[in-house]
Formats: C-alpha cells, sequence, structure tokens
C-alpha cells in the first residue's frame, strides 16, 4: 500500500449471538498511515455487505476513520463500537499473547448490549 498500487482491503465477519447479529470490520492499516480500530455494528445479517460502498466511499472521505455519523444514521443510537488493537512493537504483525484480550474487549462489548 506504500507505494498507492496495492488496494487497502475491508474484512467483514459475521457474528451471530443468541438472536442478535453483529459483524465485526477490520481495514487493512499494516502501511502504518493510519490507526483505525476494529468496528463492531450490531446489524442485521448481510447489512455490511449491502452498504458497502457507502461505507468505503465515507470511510475515504474521513481519510481512513470509521464513518460513525452514517452507523449512527442507519443503525442508531449505541450500535456500534471501536475496539482498540492490542499495541505490537512491528508494524502489521502481533504477538500471539495479545489476541486474547482483544477477543475478550469484543465479547464484553457483547454482552454489554445484550
Amino acid at each position: 500500500m506504500t507505494d498507492t498500487q496495492n488496494p487497502r482491503r475491508l474484512a467483514n465477519v459475521e457474528l451471530k449471538l443468541s438472536h442478535q447479529f453483529y459483524a465485526l470490520l477490520e481495514i487493512d492499516t499494516s502501511d502504518g498511515a493510519a490507526k483505525l480500530s476494529t468496528m463492531l455494528l450490531n446489524s442485521s445479517p448481510g447489512w455490511v455487505s449491502k452498504n458497502e460502498k457507502q461505507i468505503l466511499q465515507r470511510i475515504m472521505k474521513k481519510s481512513l476513520g470509521w464513518p460513525t455519523d452514517y452507523f449512527k444514521d442507519q443503525l442508531g443510537e449505541k450500535t456500534y463500537e471501536g475496539i482498540p488493537h492490542p499495541q505490537s512493537k512491528h508494524s502489521g504483525a502481533l504477538p500471539p499473547e495479545v489476541i486474547a484480550p482483544w477477543a475478550q474487549r469484543i465479547v464484553n462489548w457483547i454482552e454489554r448490549g445484550t
């Protein structure tokens, strides 16, 4: 990505807990151009895929920032949360021992919302 020839990627993983659906979003920022937290949305199945173009356009307009105003408008109050990434000494690489606490922060947010 540092040569501007390689596109950024948006990862979208849908989760289901009981009868609630969530989308976990990540954008590749391994080039260090921006620090973007993991975004967790409380949404219907397929919502991110259906709105991907709008989401990506708004991310670019915000210079690699999450379009929280769009999430609030489309999904409502308290339906999204940025989950900070673990600290890393090497750009684009995380030591395995920091993954579990990061995952627990995601679980904690989901449990607060249910």
